[in-house]
């Protein structure tokens, strides 16, 4: 695997849960139809989970990029595929993001 030196955090929340299944859904479709994009824009990985201890209904995606560059390259692509999935849904979703500096990790 290669090592990422930049990540991001988006938090989602969804109004429901079939909100929820459409929204990631459709998505996940848009970006592996924009994967080889992501790759060469510097992209390294993407973990998509669902939080399950909170009440609100909510997804965490988690990106790993090669460096700063690929992180701004790569949220270039991020928001051309948000307008086409807003050009097809009417998700009602809040949606906050983190980004940082890999200090350190631990492999187990």
């Amino acid at each position: 695997m290669k090592p990422s030196k930049y990540m991001s955090y988006t938090n989602s929340y969804y109004s429901n849960k079939d909100a929820l299944i459409s929204g990631e859904s459709e998505w996940q479709k848009i970006v592996k139809k924009n994967f080889l994009k992501f790759k060469k824009a510097g992209a390294i990985r993407q973990t998509v989970s669902e939080i399950r201890n909170k009440e609100e209904i909510r997804i965490r995606e988690m990106w790993e990029y090669k460096n700063e560059e690929s992180f701004i390259n790569c949220q270039k692509l991020i928001k051309e595929i948000e307008v086409e999935l807003n050009e097809k849904y009417e998700l009602k979703t809040k949606t906050f993001s983190n980004k940082g500096v890999i200090l350190y990790e631990n492999d187990f």
